[in-house]
């Protein structure tokens, strides 16, 4: 495995290796469920077990695919995310010349945060939307040619996202998703799949994320050695990233509800 810390439902995780051993993946899989509970960390896990070169039904976590998985560097791997557009830039630029340097470091900083932290959230403030530019950077890549046994995976942060303020950046990922080149996936993951466009969500294969257990939040939470790990559990409403922001000002938060 890739991540130590990720609370892995192992029940969705054996379904999609299911598709991994019968080697029949969709086209695209659409992975919807509340903030904080791991979809984007599954999404990564799934990758590294396509493309591990142990052969092995899950990432072994070490072997050279792997290495280059823990700092989200890997070469078939791409994430899309919602960007500023800072600086004016032609259609055919990457979405990166729209930034700032400070900005692409940042990029850079959340990329290196996530690779350790399953739960680390990469985003921008000021970031609204998916550019059109991020979508066609994607046909620029998609033919690249890909070394043997190796699967080429889109992760699409927040992608409820293609369709703010208007359609374009969705219909544009639409026209690619419906052929893409054989041993491409593309995994979607949003908080609300009604913001997606129909079309979109019809072809895709769809994997709903419950809540995480209350019992694993807190033995996640006593791992960890952190105080009042069944309180923090029990108000975390299943959300593994409230709960270690509770932890980290649990003492804050107690003496503002007494004085509510």
């Amino acid at each position: 495995m890739i991540y130590e810390d990720l609370l892995i439902n192992k029940h969705i995780f054996n379904n999609l290796l299911k598709y991994k051993k019968n080697n029949k993946l969709p086209n695209a899989f659409i992975f919807h469920g509340q903030e904080g509970i791991g979809k984007e960390g599954h999404a990564i896990e799934f990758f590294a077990a396509l493309n591990c070169q142990e052969n092995k039904m899950e990432a072994c976590g070490f072997c050279k695919s792997c290495s280059k998985i823990k700092k989200l560097q890997h070469e078939n791997l791409e994430i899309i995310f919602p960007l500023p557009k800072t600086k004016p830039i032609s259609k055919n630029d990457s979405p990166l010349k729209g930034l700032t340097e400070n900005q692409i470091k940042l990029v850079e900083e959340n990329f290196s945060k996530k690779g350790i932290n399953p739960y680390h959230t990469i985003n921008f403030d000021s970031a609204n939307t998916i550019l059109i530019n991020s979508v066609r950077n994607i046909k620029k890549t998609i033919n690249l040619s890909l070394s043997k046994n190796s699967i080429k995976v889109y992760i699409i942060l927040q992608s409820e996202k293609l369709c703010f303020p208007n359609t374009e950046s969705a219909n544009a990922l639409l026209k690619i998703i419906e052929e893409p080149p054989d041993n491409t996936l593309f995994i979607l993951i949003t908080t609300d799949i009604s913001m997606l466009i129909d079309t979109i969500v019809s072809r895709c294969s769809i994997i709903y994320f419950p809540k995480i257990n209350l019992n694993e939040i807190k033995t996640y939470l006593k791992n960890k050695k952190i105080d009042n790990s069944e309180f923090i559990a029990k108000i975390s409403s299943g959300n593994i990233k409230n709960a270690i922001k509770l932890a980290t000002c649990y003492e804050d938060k107690i003496n503002l509800i007494k004085k509510f």
